[in-house]
């Protein structure tokens, strides 16, 4: 019997961010001597990131991919779909904690809908919320009687355990669970080492930016239009790595733009070079979605550009590192004066503080994963007591 099985749809050998994120808490606690064990699905993530996958001490479950789309009126039946047989397949293994996370989207609602044995314990990991996404994603309305048949069942109860990759994401799932369940903080991205310095490989004195990851329904694309179309080419260069929902209406409307280099993939050392990373994130996304670029930005040590509310956790977290210019339908002025106030002085205090907060994070990140490991063991402990 496993002390922990980790489901998601992609694993720990996967380019995904999801995938890696919950290898960590996997990885420390197998060191610590849980058995641990993680069920998937064989799916690729389409970042192109380069990441290495190391062979894992324990044993990973992967299940046949089944086909996908980014089709709104088919997304949510598959999401229902293979979330269902990831839960069927959880059944045949026997565990005691069970840690659900958010893809396929809906994989939580089956293991509240079926919550009937007390003695398995059920964590939920947040990295995206769900139902929510789909009315932020306007895949559905907030009145649809089959949308709030679905959140009254995934909100029915609260879990055991709550990971969430921020405070007001964390306060805004006990308010739709109306309980507050024992919880954690952790972050969201990939975390390699931090660099020891700053260092550039962009020609001349130019600055350099990056928009580098997903480009889908939380985020901005006329934000990231109006930037690029901003940036001055003898001051400016832009990378570009995107992909997802909004990804074509971009590439199509900058493929000319002189200030653009599109990429195909970018090592991580590639990324350090980067002075600083523009990060989207529409308003009523803010406590739904915390976008993972950013955190893996700051442990590359680039300052970041934050387009995102005032009162989201991202912004809470990075102000030092970063600038900010709130969502919204006009940003030309916003814009250019950011661009005409920058000066190399400023970016190299901001990403010497991006460095500091990834520091910080990692100390986080190991005193909430020391923290779920000793809330296992009081949990076990007082089971078997009964």
């Amino acid at each position: 019997t496993l002390d922990i099985l980790c489901i998601n749809k992609f694993g720990p050998y996967s380019n995904a961010i999801t995938g890696m994120n919950a290898a960590e808490i996997l990885d420390y606690l197998h060191e610590k001597g849980f058995n641990v064990g993680f069920l998937c699905m064989n799916a690729v993530y389409r970042a192109t990131i380069g990441v290495q996958c190391h062979p894992k001490a324990y044993p990973v479950w992967q299940m046949r991919t089944l086909f996908d789309s980014d089709r709104k009126n088919l997304r949510l039946f598959l999401c229902l779909l293979n979330g269902l047989l990831l839960f069927l397949k959880s059944k045949r293994i026997r565990h005691r904690t069970v840690i659900v996370m958010t893809d396929p989207p809906l994989l939580f609602l089956w293991f509240q809908l079926f919550r009937h044995s007390p003695r398995i314990r059920l964590g939920y990991f947040a990295m995206d919320v769900f139902p929510d996404a789909f009315v932020a994603g306007k895949y559905i309305k907030p009145n649809n009687v089959f949308y709030r048949i679905i959140e009254k069942i995934v909100y029915s109860r609260p879990p055991d355990f709550l990971i969430s990759l921020g405070s007001g994401q964390r306060n805004f799932l006990m308010s739709k669970f109306r309980s507050k369940p024992v919880s954690i903080i952790t972050t969201s991205g990939l975390t390699p080492a931090i660099p020891q310095c700053l260092y550039r490989k962009v020609p001349s004195e130019r600055i350099s930016f990056g928009y580098l990851g997903n480009l889908g329904e939380a985020h901005d694309e006329h934000f990231v239009m109006q930037f690029i179309e901003s940036l001055n080419p003898r001051k400016h260069i832009m990378y570009l790595n995107v992909y997802g929902t909004k990804s074509k209406i971009l590439l199509s409307a900058i493929k000319h733009n002189p200030a653009v280099v599109v990429c195909d993939a970018v090592p991580l050392n590639d990324f350090c070079s980067i002075d600083i990373s523009v990060v989207s994130l529409l308003s009523g996304w803010k406590h739904i979605c915390i976008p993972s670029k950013a955190i893996t930005s700051i442990f590359c040590g680039c300052a970041v550009l934050l387009n995102v509310s005032s009162d989201s956790d991202l912004w809470s977290k990075l102000s030092e590192a970063g600038w900010h210019i709130p969502p919204g339908d006009n940003y030309h002025d916003a814009i250019n004066q950011f661009l005409s106030d920058l000066d190399h002085h400023e970016i190299i205090a901001k990403r010497k503080a991006a460095l500091r907060i990834a520091r910080c994070f990692q100390r986080i990140k190991k005193k909430s994963f020391k923290t779920f490991a000793s809330l296992l063991r009081n949990s076990y402990t007082d089971s078997s007591c009964r």
